[in-house]
């Protein structure tokens, strides 16, 4: 969970945020995960993304209360969930530079596939994801289609 959303964070270049913590705490510095309400800091996007994937909030000094199982929420998390999609349509996130800074589709596609995958995409992969773009009316949308593939392919959810 911690280095799944870390890396998520990485890509988009956005802080994630947890209760009561500072902004830009990652996700593996926490003891625990706030998944309850809590009068001073409630959970924030960051604790219910970790509280989903089976972090626990730490009542116990072991690792034992930590669930390991796959569910079908955290499949719909990853495939269009509100946590990733928020993440991906933030203000100033790393798509919301590149698309300021007038980087062209083909630019920006091999940017992604360094940030998330550690690679240059391939010649069929980059074409298809630029053409991809280049389809849509929005580019931005276009873009964070690209992003959510990258975060749901296998490489990216193995090698991080």
């Amino acid at each position: 969970a911690e280095q799944t959303l870390d890396a998520i964070g990485q890509v988009l270049d956005v802080p994630i945020k947890f209760g009561g913590h500072e902004p830009g705490t990652r996700a593996v510095q926490l003891k625990g995960v706030r998944n309850g309400g809590h009068r001073y800091s409630p959970p924030e996007i960051g604790d219910r993304f970790l509280a989903l994937f089976g972090k626990p909030n730490r009542l116990q000094t072991c690792e034992c209360e930590r669930t390991n199982e796959t569910t079908l929420a955290q499949t719909f998390e990853m495939v269009s969930g509100e946590i990733v999609s928020t993440l991906l349509t933030e203000p100033q996130n790393r798509i919301d530079r590149w698309l300021n800074d007038e980087v062209t589709d083909t630019e920006i596609v091999d940017k992604l596939y360094w940030t998330a995958l550690s690679r240059s995409p391939t010649a069929d992969e980059a074409a298809a994801s630029v053409r991809h773009v280049e389809r849509q009316m929005d580019r931005r949308r276009g873009l964070e289609d690209v992003v959510w593939a990258l975060l749901n392919s296998n490489e990216f959810l193995l090698r991080r």
